[in-house]
């Protein structure tokens, strides 16, 4: 990743967001196998590593300064994680949300965003626990509260590969987590939402 990757703008469900990928790498999973209509997924098979834009409905009972440990321990449990991690959590200011729309500082459409980052261990398909691999995550998570949508985008990037792992013969390519952080970072500033009628 010390190289620098093109970008490519791709359209999310139907047009209604977009999001810039390194598509020479990252492949619409959707065109191989089936990803539920509310997923939008996006791999690399040498790499192993996913993009995954989702929208979910708004966890009304789970708080804003709740709501990236709730996200990421609902992953942990949906990847039956051995064991999992948050390194750090960042509330973003409002303000930021206007990139992504400019009338999500608009009071009329009350929206919150934070980041987070953490490991899990994770063994793949039908590895078993000690065949697990170390996966570094980073999720950002915009509550659009105006159209009860909790807006998620997550990069999944492994660390090592187990040797028993069904993915050993993948390549990394990532020096550090600091690498990942920056590229992820990247990849958000050029995420933007077209239409609020979600």
């Amino acid at each position: 990743m010390n190289k620098e990757e093109k970008l490519e703008l791709v359209g999310l469900y139907g047009g209604a967001m977009q999001i810039m990928l390194p598509t020479q790498r990252f492949h619409d999973i959707s065109q191989f196998r089936h990803v539920p209509n509310h997923q939008e997924v996006y791999a690399d098979g040498e790499t192993d590593q996913s993009i995954i834009i989702e929208l979910n409905t708004y966890e009304d009972n789970i708080k804003n300064n709740e709501i990236a440990q709730y996200y990421f321990n609902d992953l942990s449990q949906c990847n039956q994680a051995i064991s999992s991690q948050i390194n750090q959590i960042i509330p973003l200011n409002s303000q930021e949300l206007s990139i992504y729309h400019p009338q999500l500082k608009n009071s009329q459409h009350p929206a919150y965003i934070t980041t987070l980052q953490g490991m899990q261990k994770i063994a793949k398909y039908r590895d078993n626990t000690q065949a697990a691999n170390d996966i570094f995550i980073c999720m950002t998570i915009i509550r659009l509260d105006f159209c009860q949508t909790d807006l998620l985008i997550t990069f999944n990037v492994p660390l090592t590969f187990n040797q028993q792992s069904s993915t050993a013969s993948c390549v990394s390519n990532i020096n550090n987590t600091q690498e990942i952080i920056q590229k992820y970072s990247k990849i958000l500033s050029t995420f933007q939402i077209n239409t609020l009628q979600l």
